[in-house]
């Protein structure tokens, strides 16, 4: 019966297990809702309880609860009807940021079983967050030299929304000079640049206004915008112009130094130090004008600083070059043609030649006496001019002859001929052209002089061909005005740094004449070119936490200019985040991005640096690179553990799969460095299950037993999978709560106790106690007696036990002769529910104190007030047995143990008998002779073992009498009792042979016993009960009782015993008896102190 009973309770269990692991399982399933960001409070999500199959009912008793880890106020639940609705706003964005993914996580908590349910809510995405630019306003500096298709990156607009709310369309506003170029890379991401369609120029156009319009993909769509502020920025590429191209100036000669020739004036349409003119004479003047003008560079007036002579010059051609300030800088260029007026400073000037002296008085008239040459170096009709540069020349002759004297006038006509080639100034002449001179750029040039006239002097330039220029010839009317190079092709320094020319001037003459001269023209870099990156997209992988100084990239971009134009500055963009140049600096010089702050993966996953490569261009130009720095998870953060939802302690009898408590771990790493594995102490009842995305369970996963281990310490180990890997521990101690399962239990089931008789009422006997493996209230033991009767009376007549200490008490002195053994039992019952309990039974001995003296037996007929006469033949031998003492006690032991002594005699008289010892017998010591007295008073102690001693008193009346009266009596007297005494004999050796072998086999018992209980401590109660002595006889001994004691041994398993009655014979050899006991005796003493029981009244647990 009791085996099935065992059964049916383990197929419950089992059941129960069942029943409990599969709403676990049902648990750990996960439900899915979804709600719009911005919805309002009280939105309904779902009927979560009726999901989750919870009845409503239940919620409240079963602690129902909703928790998350960081947005738990977002949702809650409606107890009354189990709806989940929203609770305060939802903001997508604030919560997931740019994941594509956004959910709630919540977990649903209830008790009695504790039970985990996780749900997801997934928040949907709303077009609530317009596109957003940097900036609302941006200002780009273009400078106009820059090229067709130039581009400028933008810093493309954001969206906080995701997926198509998110997916920008752009679009410029309309321009003649630029349009909207934009380019997906790998990643999906778009670059947005603007694009030059049309020269810009500053002097037409200073500012270009653009407006850029991000739209995004929603419904309704909505909108950002930026303005483009394009300011222009000058280059220098307007030369100076002068008002005229000739100046023509007359001024009279020996005018004063420091007169004003004219004043100049050019114009530059550009600004600043563009426009900023400086006035210099040309490098091809010649030096006798350098040393007669002087140019101011800063008012271009032209002053003398020589002495002006008509008739050293008549005019001055002077070249004038303005020269602006700009990098590099243009020049404008004009001529001064300086005629002088001429003044009648020259006195005439007489010569006489060829006198013909003295002259005759009969000279006739008309004769010559003298000839007589008349100058003047003024022109006009200030003198006479010679040939120089006149298209006649001759030479005039005086021909003179004399006797008489005569002079004949001869003019000689000089006709040129072509014998001089056309000369330039100069073999060599070095041009400097700013590359971005614009087409139709004029140079002028000093052109070549031929020293002859006329068609000899007429003369035609040539220029050697060339791609970039032509030649502008001089008109007819001006023949050395108007040579200068025009530009016809835009110049590039990169392509052409140098340009090799040939000016030929060809004269009319036959044969023709030539002279050259070689033209070098230096193409002055202009800062034309912006500085280019090898590539407009570098992407650099960076692992996380490397130290400050680490080298991120070095960036190279190349700028084709010269000098300063093609020195390169490489500096983070405006548009780059703070943040960035917090973690990242560049070297201005070799374009090396190094690490200065703490770049952290969890922080940010990238960084995107947008770097410009600019020069050192009078109006710099800038090159753009974006930089991706990817950052690489290290596995430098450990997995965080975190219990939650503990349901502690846990009752020991609580059946397996029981859910003790909720496990969330987390790892700020990515990939595989956050991918997290739990681990538990090993050797525990105790499992992990993983029931959710970083979510375990601690379960319950085989039985508790609180009586063997009452808490446990449990350390859950979280290890992720980097390499090396990191880890966490979390400690969490589980008290197993105590179940009612464990009854009081005593130490041994039966318990001895020895107390000695006449105790004190009230006395403490013993003390008994047990104990219970449970705790607190089911380890509360009460303690009762198990009533019955005794005899006639109840047990609790006789003791009491104390129901909390379990001290037991005799109630009434305890009689050894009335009651040797008290055996009863005493319950232990805990406070559980309901109630164990356990008996134990103890064992009550009485010990005999010596508490009776030893009592003689009455005396046969004829004695008188108890003594005993007795006739005694004269003729007797010795060791004749003459009389016996008989005496019981009624005590036990040694205490009922007699031993027999004869007083001596008064006066010293001589006493011809003895007493037996322990058998009481008086016996002749020797023959009898008349010299003893014919009476003998004889006085016989009897005396008890006990502690101390009670004695009593016989006397004996020896009449010796001659053989003759003897006889007949003492054989009468014999004949009755001889053949009675010597069966009794028999009788008591083998009682005592038996009463000697029991007592053997119960001092090995008890030594046996002794030797197993060592341990235990004294049962003596506070009565301090006697020593009990077992006490064996010979087979010549007395242990003799009263014949009218009845003790008792009161088990409650039958009536009372009768003890055995001995009584010593009469055998003649009482000497050797004597011996034989006092040997026995002797070892008995020995025996003894080793069989001794523990006192009564101790405490045995």
């Amino acid at each position: 019966m009791a085996s099935s009973i065992r059964r049916g309770r383990e197929g419950w269990t089992w059941l129960l297990s069942l029943l409990l692991l599969a709403a676990w399982e049902v648990g750990s399933h996960q439900l899915r809702y979804s709600v719009t960001e911005e919805a309002k409070h009280g939105t309904f999500v779902g009927r979560i309880a009726q999901d989750l199959g919870l009845e409503l009912a239940e919620l409240v008793p079963r602690l129902f609860r909703v928790a998350s880890k960081t947005h738990g106020d977002l949702l809650e639940v409606n107890l009354q009807n189990g709806i989940l609705f929203v609770n305060s706003r939802i903001d997508r964005e604030e919560l997931c940021g740019r994941s594509a993914e956004c959910s709630i996580h919540l977990e649903v908590i209830v008790d009695r079983p504790l039970q985990v349910f996780h749900v997801d809510v997934e928040v949907k995405d709303i077009n609530d967050n317009p596109p957003i630019f940097p900036m609302t306003v941006k200002t780009i500096r273009f400078p106009e030299s820059r090229l067709l298709n130039s581009r400028f990156p933008l810093e493309g607009a954001s969206d906080a929304d995701i997926g198509v709310n998110a997916l920008l369309s752009y679009k410029l506003s309309s321009s003649e000079f630029f349009f909207l170029d934009i380019q997906t890379n790998d990643e999906l991401s778009e670059t947005l640049s603007l694009v030059l369609g049309k020269l810009l120029d500053r002097e037409e156009t200073a500012e270009v206004n653009l407006l850029l319009v991000a739209t995004d993909g929603g419904k309704p769509e909505l909108t950002g915008t930026v303005q483009i502020l394009i300011k222009v920025l000058d280059v220098n590429d307007n030369e100076p112009t002068f008002a005229q191209s000739v100046y023509k100036v007359k001024l009279l000669e020996n005018t004063a130094n420091g007169t004003l020739v004219v004043k100049l004036n050019a114009s530059d349409a550009d600004e600043g130090s563009n426009s900023e003119i400086v006035y210099s004479l040309g490098s091809d003047v010649f030096s006798t004008i350098q040393t007669k003008f002087t140019i101011d560079p800063s008012s271009g007036e032209i002053r003398t600083k020589g002495k002006l002579d008509y008739e050293e010059a008549k005019s001055y051609e002077i070249q004038v070059t303005a020269t602006d300030k700009g990098t590099p800088s243009m020049s404008g260029h004009c001529k001064i043609s300086l005629k002088l007026v001429d003044i009648n400073d020259n006195t005439p000037e007489v010569s006489i030649t060829s006198l013909s002296l003295p002259i005759s008085e009969n000279a006739s008239l008309g004769t010559v006496i003298a000839l007589i040459t008349v100058s003047d170096r003024d022109s006009g009709t200030n003198g006479h001019e010679l040939c120089g540069r006149s298209a006649e020349c001759s030479i005039h002759l005086e021909v003179i002859v004399d006797r008489p004297l005569q002079v004949f006038h001869v003019d000689v006509e000089v006709r040129d001929i072509n014998d001089n080639p056309p000369v330039f100034p100069a073999t060599q002449k070095n041009l400097s052209i700013a590359e971005s001179r614009p087409l139709d750029s004029q140079f002028p040039l000093e052109g070549a002089s031929d020293a002859d006239i006329g068609e000899n002097a007429l003369l035609t330039y040539r220029l050697s061909p060339n791609e970039y220029f032509s030649l502008e010839k001089p008109s007819d009317d001006e023949l050395v005005k108007g040579l200068g190079l025009i530009l016809r092709k835009s110049l590039d320094r990169e392509e052409a740094p140098e340009i090799f020319l040939v000016l030929t001037a060809t004269d009319g003459g036959k044969p023709e004449l030539t002279g050259t001269i070689q033209l070098l023209i230096t193409v002055l870099d202009a800062n034309d070119n912006a500085p280019a990156f090898d590539r407009t997209l570098y992407k650099v992988r960076l692992p996380e936490n490397v130290p400050n100084g680490t080298l991120v990239i070095k960036l190279n971009a190349s700028d084709s200019d010269e000098g300063l134009n093609g020195d390169i500055v490489y500096s983070f963009s405006n548009d780059v985040s703070p943040n960035v140049k917090s973690k990242f600096h560049i070297d201005p010089i070799t374009g090396q991005i190094i690490v200065k702050g703490y770049i952290d993966f969890e922080e940010s996953k990238s960084y995107e640096i947008i770097v410009e490569g600019i020069d050192k261009g009078q109006l710099p130009l800038s090159g753009h690179c974006r930089v991706i720095v990817e950052v690489e998870d290290n596995n430098d953060h450990v997995p965080d553990l975190e219990f939650k939802s503990l349901s502690l302690p846990i009752r020991e009898d609580a059946p397996l799969g029981t859910v003790i408590a909720l496990i969330s771990v987390s790892d700020k790493d990515m990939g595989v460095n956050a991918l997290v594995t739990c681990s538990l102490t090993s050797h525990v009842p105790f499992k992990l299950v993983s029931t959710f995305k970083n979510y375990y369970s601690l379960v319950l996963d085989s039985a508790l037993d609180r009586e063997s281990v009452s808490a446990y310490e449990l350390v859950v180990t979280a290890r992720d999978g980097g390499s090396p890997s990191l880890w966490a521990t979390a400690s969490v101690s589980v008290e197993v709560a105590d179940v009612n399962d464990n009854a009081p239990a005593f130490a041994q089931p039966e318990y001895t106790v020895f107390v000695k008789e006449n105790n004190p009422p009230g006395c403490h006997i013993f003390t008994v106690s047990a104990w219970d493996a449970d705790a607190q209230e089911n380890a509360l033991v009460s303690y009762s007696l198990v009533e019955r009767r005794v005899g006639e009376r109840a047990l609790s007549s006789y003791v009491s036990v104390h129901a909390e200490s379990g001290k037991v008490y005799a109630l009434q002195p305890l009689d050894h002769e009335e009651l040797e053994l008290l055996q009863f039992q005493v319950s232990a019952r805990d406070a559980g529910v309901p109630p164990l309990g356990s008996n134990v039974t103890l064992q009550v001995f009485v010990l005999d104190e010596n508490d009776n003296a030893p009592a003689l037996l009455a005396p046969r007929a004829g004695g008188i007030s108890g003594s005993v006469n007795e006739l005694v033949p004269w003729s007797v031998g010795a060791g004749h047995v003459v009389a016996k003492v008989r005496a019981v006690d009624a005590d036990s032991g040694y205490n009922a143990w007699l031993s027999y002594e004869l007083q001596p005699g008064t006066g010293g008289t001589r006493i011809p008998f003895r007493v037996g010892l322990y058998t009481g017998e008086i016996s002749t010591t020797r023959v009898l002779d008349e010299a003893d007295a014919p009476r003998h008073r004889l006085l016989v102690l009897v005396k008890d073992h006990g502690e101390p001693a009670l004695t009593a008193t016989a006397t004996v009346l020896v009449s010796l009498v001659e053989s003759g009266q003897a006889p007949k009596a003492s054989s009468r007297a014999l004949s009755g009792a001889v053949s009675p005494e010597a069966a009794l004999v028999d009788v008591n050796v083998y009682l005592i042979i038996a009463i000697c072998a029991v007592s053997s086999l119960l001092v090995l018992t008890l030594l046996l016993y002794t030797a197993l209980r060592c341990s235990a401590p004294p049962t003596e109660g506070a009565c301090a009960p006697g020593k009990p002595t077992p006490v064996c006889s010979s087979a010549v001994g007395s242990w003799s009782y009263s014949p009218q004691r009845r003790p008792r041994v009161c088990s409650g398993e039958g009536p009372p015993k009768t003890d055995l009655m001995a009584f010593s014979p009469s055998l003649p050899d009482s000497r050797e008896r004597e011996d034989q006991l006092q040997t026995a005796e002797e070892s008995f003493a020995k025996v003894i102190p080793a069989t001794q029981e523990p006192e009564a009244g101790g405490s045995l647990s």
